[in-house]
């Protein structure tokens, strides 16, 4: 087993070096844009070739939509700044569990008072996409989940995510909860170009 020692975030895509560009046949063997067009159902695109800093094809990338779990992304990355140590051990609150079933949200199948090992919730997050281990790390972290979630949108912030808000830590569908197709290439930690995961073994 292996468990994620260390995560560097030193740049980020600047938005204002960003081209666009018209996809044709020769690139690099790519669909060309009436392609795109049959083959991408999605109402809201953003395809962004990170080596170059091109737009390739877009379609509504400002639209401010649901994202649902895409929420978790930013979840982990905040959790993971906010932790001193990645096995410290955290309390799973039985208190959440009436939430979680209320609003019919994903689990990891932690159970109620259960102690486990911060890295073991991230990976719950990260995975079976668990709002249970979600919760439990802002609870742990942030003191609460309103807390947590300033935390989440003051980095949305520092991203220059001007088109995002978030309102919980779970992607549960609420009013201010919202983001964008273009706002979410930002987010999504592969998109970083220096992001740096060292898996050391147990």
């Amino acid at each position: 087993t292996f468990r994620l020692e260390s995560i560097h975030l030193n740049e980020h895509i600047d938005k204002k070096l960003i081209g666009v560009e018209k996809v044709s046949d020769k690139n690099n063997g790519l669909l060309n844009e009436r392609e795109l067009e049959e083959n991408i159902a999605s109402k809201n695109v953003y395809l962004l070739r990170l080596d170059q800093n091109k737009v390739l094809y877009q379609k509504q990338p400002q639209k401010e939509i649901s994202i649902a779990s895409l929420t978790k992304i930013m979840t982990t990355l905040v959790a993971i700044e906010q932790l001193d140590e990645i096995h410290e051990p955290v309390t799973v609150s039985s208190e959440m569990f009436s939430k979680l079933y209320e609003e019919n949200l994903s689990v990891a199948g932690f159970l109620p008072n259960e102690s486990v090992r911060a890295i073991d919730l991230l990976y719950g997050v990260m995975l079976p996409s668990g709002a249970d281990t979600a919760l439990a790390l802002a609870q742990h972290l942030a003191g609460s989940e309103d807390n947590f979630v300033k935390l989440m949108n003051d980095k949305a912030k520092t991203l220059n995510m001007n088109h995002t808000s978030f309102s919980n830590v779970t992607g549960n569908d609420q009013a201010k909860h919202y983001s964008t197709a273009e706002d979410i290439v930002f987010l999504t930690p592969l998109n970083y170009r220096k992001l740096t995961v060292l898996p050391v073994q147990n």
